[in-house]
């Protein structure tokens, strides 16, 4: 199976349509975003894709929610736990370092996803493989990322 995985969009729809276009391309069997869409027309620009999020620092719009239903994706708090392929993944924005941190250590997940830094970031913290997929924006170097559940394998798209 194949996740696809964003953050930190910031309302930019144009470099949106790009990861858009990569994931199904790609043909991601999912597709998760780590927080910091920002307004409703961002969750708008993903229909297609049924994304699962979670709330980012930056979030400033109170129909959000109503935003996701619109296209069939879901909308959860400041986290949320998935299953996929029999792999517990934890995601949450990762405005607070020390509950990054927790989740990480905490040996419950075999995957952390997170955003906010809008660095790319690719590690193994005992089992847990941790993934924050750089920002699918203008500002700075835009990115993705691509899980291969089967292989838990990680693979990064420049926009």
């Amino acid at each position: 199976m194949k996740i696809g995985i964003m953050s930190d969009t910031h309302d930019d729809v144009h470099t949106l349509a790009k990861a858009k276009d990569v994931f199904l391309k790609e043909k991601v069997d999912a597709v998760l975003h780590a927080g910091d869409f920002v307004a409703p027309s961002t969750v708008a620009a993903m229909e297609g894709l049924k994304p699962i999020a979670v709330l980012g620092n930056n979030e400033a719009e109170w129909r959000l929610a109503d935003a996701f239903r619109k296209i069939g994706g879901e909308l959860h708090g400041r986290f949320v736990e998935l299953e996929y392929d029999g792999l517990k993944i934890a995601m949450y924005h990762g405005t607070h370092k020390e509950m990054l941190n927790a989740l990480i250590e905490c040996k419950k997940y075999d995957v952390v996803i997170y955003g906010h830094t809008h660095q790319k970031d690719e590690q193994r913290v005992n089992n847990t493989l941790v993934i924050n997929p750089g920002a699918a924006n203008q500002y700075g170097d835009p990115s993705i990322a691509i899980l291969d559940t089967t292989a838990k394998k990680v693979t990064f798209v420049d926009l």
